[in-house]
This record gives C-alpha cells, sequence and structure tokens, in this order.
C-alpha cells in the first residue's frame, strides 16, 4: 500500500511536470518575434540623420581648410608635404565622426526596445539571422522612429 501511494505520488509530479513543460512550450511559440534590416532602422533613425548632415557640414569646413592649405603646393615638389596634409586630413575627419557618433547605436538601442514595448513584440530580431517565422517590421520600426 505504501508503495502504491509514492508511485501515484510520483505520478503526479510527472504529470504537473510534463503539464508545466507543455504549457511554457506552447507560450514560446506563441511568442511575438519581429525582425527589422537594422542597417536601414539605423540610417533612418532621427539622431543618426541629423548626426550625418553634422558631420557633413563639419567635414566641409575642415576640407575647405585644407584644400587652402594644398592650394600653394606642387604636385611634384611638394609631394611629402600633401601627403601630409592629407593625412592630417583624414585624421580630422576620424575625430569629427568619434565625436558626433557617440551613443548613437546605444540611443537607437533604447528607441529599439521602447518599439518592442509599444507594439507588444516579446523579442526583436536583425533580419540578418532569421532563417524562418517572424514578422519583417523594418517599416513599422522606421515609421514608429519618425514620430520620435
Amino acid at each position: 500500500m505504501y508503495k502504491n501511494k509514492k508511485l501515484l505520488v510520483i505520478g503526479g509530479f510527472l504529470v504537473f511536470a510534463l503539464l508545466f513543460s507543455f504549457n511554457s512550450f506552447t507560450q514560446a511559440s506563441e511568442a511575438d518575434v519581429g525582425y527589422v534590416n537594422f542597417e536601414e532602422v539605423y540610417e533612418n533613425h532621427p539622431k543618426v540623420v541629423a548626426t550625418n548632415q553634422q558631420f557633413q557640414q563639419e567635414v566641409q569646413v575642415v576640407q575647405s581648410e585644407f584644400q587652402d592649405r594644398l592650394a600653394g603646393l606642387d604636385q611634384e615638389k611638394d609631394m611629402e608635404e600633401i601627403n601630409q596634409v592629407e593625412q592630417e586630413f583624414q585624421q580630422e575627419v576620424n575625430e569629427i565622426r568619434s565625436e558626433i557618433s557617440g551613443g548613437l547605436m546605444e540611443k537607437v538601442e533604447s528607441d529599439l526596445e521602447d518599439v518592442r514595448k509599444d507594439l507588444g513584440y516579446d523579442l526583436i530580431l536583425n533580419s540578418e539571422i532569421i532563417l524562418s517565422g517572424g514578422e519583417d517590421i523594418t517599416t513599422e520600426v522606421i515609421n514608429y522612429f519618425g514620430s520620435l
């Protein structure tokens, strides 16, 4: 009799565990998963667009300054100095890019998290890793970012 009760209790636990596992599995399979073309979403984010415009403006100013420095140099006689000016220009452009683009990725990711919550998705993935399933929400995310 004691063995039967023990088997009954163990059997009850097994049934409960199986039902719990099945419930977890069905909830996971019903998860709302969206995916985006992250490059497209990133490039269309208002902060990124504004930063790119600012970058272009600042580069034009620096480019003008460096072109003035190059104007009086002879292509054959001053090749070493020309190379030095070009390297300085590249370095200046890289510094501008670093200064104005700091925090952009974090901002886009933060806003993407807001989109996920507001649109009711459990998960948003980069479309590059999707093999099957999910919903392409790239356009919805870009539209959402446009309303920021």
